[in-house]
This record gives C-alpha cells, structure tokens and sequence, in this order.
C-alpha cells in the first residue's frame, strides 16, 4: 500500500521543477546583467587609456568597463558618461539607454556642476589670482544647488529603469595638506578637498534616501592623492592632454573597481540578486473571497500559477500524465483482496 503515495510524490516534484520562480527552471535561464554607466570624465575613463571616443574621451579603463570585462559573458554594458557632463547633461542626454530590462546603473557626477576643474586651472595661474579667489568664492553657492539637482536626476534614473541597483560612485580627495606638485595655494587645496567631501557626502545622504547604493572611493585612495607617495591620480604631467587630477588605469582598477566590487559585487553576485528580485515570492496573506482573486486574464496572486494563458494547458497535460502514471502503478502493484465466503 506504500507504493501508492510514493507515485503521487514523484509526480508533485516532477511538476514543481517545471513551475514557473522553481530553482531548476531558474538556472537554465540564459540572463545577463544589463548595465549602463552614466557620468562625467572620471565615469568615463579620462586619464586611464586611450580614448576611444573624440568628444566623450572615454577608455577601456573606466572602472564600469573593467567591472563588465569581469565576465564579458554574463553582462552587457552601455558606457554613456561623457567627459565635461553635468547632472543636466547627464539627465538630458544620457539616460536613453535605461528601460524596464535595465538591472544596474552607475552615476558619478557633480564635479562639472561646482566648476571645480576650472576653479583649480584658474588657481594654478599666478596671473588669474583674483579669479582664483572669486571662483573659491562662489563653491559654497554652487554646492547648495546640487542636492536638488542629484536629487532629481536619480528620481528620473529610478523611474526610467524601476528594476534597477542604482549605485552612486563618489570621487576621490585630490589632495594632500601640501602639494608640491602643483602650483596651487593652500586655499585652493583645501576648498577643493572640502568640495569633493560635501559632494561624496551628498551621495550617501542621496543613497539612504532613495534606495540606492553608496560606492565610497574616498577611503581607497587615501595614500594615494596626487602628492601622495604612490598617486592613483594624474598629475601636473596631464595638464597638456586636459587629464590632470583624474583617475590613472591603476586608479580606476585598485580604487574604482575593487570598490564598485565591495559594494555592488562582481557580476555573478548581480545575477545572484537578481535571480533574488526576480522570482515570485507567496501571497503573504491567503485568500479570503473574490475580492482577493486576480482580473479575469491578469496573473494570480503572488507566486502562484497564471489564471490564463498555454503555460498552465502545459502543466494540466503534464500533471495529468503524471498522476494517472501513479495511479496506474497503484492498480497494478496493489495487494490483491481475497473475500472468504462460508457454504
């Protein structure tokens, strides 16, 4: 008589591994992580490589194609972070490429908004000293505008790609207290450190706020300013190609990329979480009457099988199939009943 529950239990596991959200129905998806970087020059790879792109400058060692090339199989990635782009650049011209489909997002801007670069060029020319002053200055103005404008542009990421990890990429601290290197005043040094610690603190406020993720480079690159005694930043040399301050490959890839790896994860780990957001979790409350019931044509409720459609005739025939194969190995295994009668 045992032989009969075993079928049915054979038949239910058969027909779960075929159920949509099942573990083995999930692994022989073929998925990939749909990636998009967005941002400015440090996003795009400046002073990393050669550049692929005349306007937007960007290189195969940006830390977003580095990240990709971890397992070029598993993702695929759209570079649109241009070199000189503001949080209004990036909301106007960058975000073509996001959609429902979209699974990460990578945003570092905000430098272009504070005019920093262009403050620092000025406060490197003895000659434009008073135009040093004045653009040191006005930092403080510039950097009380930004918080609305971030804020508005990953509330437009989050609604153009729903389904998304948004990370918010800070940048490095150039500089040391004292730097040689460079022929800026130490006013200048510290206004553009001070600037670049209100933006990165600006992105984990931003981050808490709106669900994303915060990736802090601040912390790596300490020790490795442009004075400092192994700089993961270019230097006075880069004055000439417009690369100074920026990032070099062994920034992007020691600073950049190990950390986007310790806070996103590597690309298996995207896919673990997707995997995650992706399958359909139980109703945590059972259903009480028709008006806990789906819309005629509409999916069940959470984590159940669709109302309609050729999947569910698919899985009736199969469940069908299987459970009368129990029921006919029932009938035939069964121990025979032997009614004794008296004359």
């Amino acid at each position: 008589m045992t032989r009969w529950p075993s079928a049915v239990a054979v038949a239910c596991v058969a027909l779960a591994t075929l159920l949509p959200g099942s573990p083995a129905s999930a692994k022989a998806v073929d998925v990939t992580v749909d990636a998009v970087a967005l941002g400015d020059s440090y996003a795009s790879g400046v002073g990393a490589g050669t550049e692929t792109d005349g306007e937007c400058r960007r290189t195969p060692g940006a830390y977003a194609a580095q990240w990709s090339q971890l397992d070029p199989d598993a993702v695929k990635l759209e570079v649109n972070a241009c070199s000189g782009a503001t949080t209004l650049d990036v909301r106007k011209n960058q975000l073509g490429e996001l959609g429902q489909d979209t699974d990460l997002v990578t945003l570092q801007v905000g430098v272009n908004d504070l005019e920093l670069i262009t403050t620092l060029e000025s406060c490197a020319d003895p000659g434009q000293t008073k135009d040093c002053e004045a653009r040191l200055e006005a930092l403080p103005a510039l950097s009380a505008a930004l918080p609305a404008e971030l804020s508005r542009l990953v509330d437009t990421i989050k609604d153009k790609a729903p389904k998304a990890k948004v990370a918010l990429v800070g940048y490095p601290l150039p500089f040391t207290p004292e730097c040689p290197k460079l022929p800026l005043p130490a006013k200048a040094l510290a206004g553009g450190n001070a600037a670049i610690a209100g933006l990165n603190q600006l992105y984990l406020e931003l981050a808490a706020i709106k669900g994303a993720v915060y990736v802090d480079v601040a912390k790596p690159f300490q020790g490795h300013e442009v004075c400092g005694n192994a700089s993961w930043l270019v230097g006075a040399e880069g004055v000439p190609n417009r690369t100074v301050l920026h990032p070099t490959l062994e920034g992007q890839t020691k600073g950049y990329l190990t950390a986007l790896v310790t806070t996103v994860g590597a690309p298996d780990k995207v896919l673990e979480w997707m995997l995650l957001r992706d399958t359909p979790r139980p109703s945590a409350e059972p259903s009480t009457g028709p008006s806990s019931s789906a819309a005629p044509g509409a999916g069940g409720s959470a984590g159940g099988l669709p109302l309609t459609g050729p999947n569910v005739w698919w899985l009736i025939l199969v469940a069908t199939v299987l459970v009368g194969g129990g029921a006919a190995t029932y009938m035939t295994l069964r121990p025979k009943v032997i009614r004794v009668t008296s004359d």
